[in-house]
């Protein structure tokens, strides 16, 4: 089955609809969303928590200046790859331009901040990397539980 757009352009495993990032090969926002909403529902009928990771690269616009966007790429392709690596328990999600998440099912606090200073210590040789951690709180979507991390200054 093919549906197109307009001419040529073939509607699926594009933009709104697209599962992954072509960049990273990660999930896509959309999908963290869709994600989050499941998982906070599954965690209100489980009684269970879980937590979310978010991975900042503060320095990606300052790299698409000076070295071009290739050089941005290759440190967001990189991160991508350390957060995958490190999310044998969930899945890695780009998050926005220079942000990944990674959703831990059954995490608490504590595990989502361990989790969050440990992605820190692996990708601590590259400047510019913050990360922080939120658990879900009893009442939670899972929205609110993205929305809640608040990244450390640098």
């Amino acid at each position: 089955m093919e549906i197109r757009r307009s001419g040529d352009e073939l509607i699926l495993g594009f933009s709104s609809i697209a599962v992954t990032d072509n960049l990273t090969l990660l999930y896509t926002h959309q999908y963290h969303h869709e994600i989050t909403q499941t998982e906070a529902q599954q965690a209100a009928v489980q009684c269970r928590p879980f937590g979310v990771v978010l991975v900042e690269l503060t320095e990606i616009a300052e790299l698409n200046r000076g070295g071009g966007y290739l050089a941005g790429d290759e440190v967001i392709r990189a991160a991508a790859q350390a957060v995958q690596h490190a999310a044998r328990r969930g899945t890695a999600r780009r998050y926005s331009e220079s942000r990944l998440a990674w959703i831990v099912p059954g995490a608490n606090a504590q595990i989502t901040d361990f989790l969050a200073a440990e992605i820190s210590t692996n990708l601590a040789k590259r400047r510019g990397v913050r990360t922080a951690a939120a658990a879900r709180l009893v009442g939670d979507t899972g929205d609110v539980v993205t929305e809640r991390i608040r990244t450390p200054p640098s």
